[in-house]
């Protein structure tokens, strides 16, 4: 029988190498332009609930506690569930 020699590995070629790089950078890439823009969705479809809510609290803080509480009162009256324009 004649004696076989195992086949050493073809040496990769530098243009697969960078392909590969590139590819794991371009998969990365969407994955985080993913996730930025499911953060975003998130973000906003929350927000969304209540219109105005973060200005008005910002607003609130700021004043004195018994004119806070006639400001929340009255954007809760004047609101209806419609937006308001600050």
């Amino acid at each position: 029988m004649a004696e076989t020699t195992p086949l050493a590995p073809a040496p990769r070629s530098r243009a697969s190498r960078w392909l590969k790089i590139g590819l794991i950078a371009s998969l990365a890439l969407n994955v985080a332009f993913i996730a930025w823009g499911a953060t975003r969705w998130a973000k906003h479809h929350r927000m969304g609930e209540r219109p105005g809510a973060q200005i008005e609290e910002r607003i609130a803080r700021h004043l004195p506690d018994d004119a806070s509480r006639a400001f929340r009162q009255a954007m809760d009256a004047n609101r209806r569930g419609e937006p308001v324009s600050f």
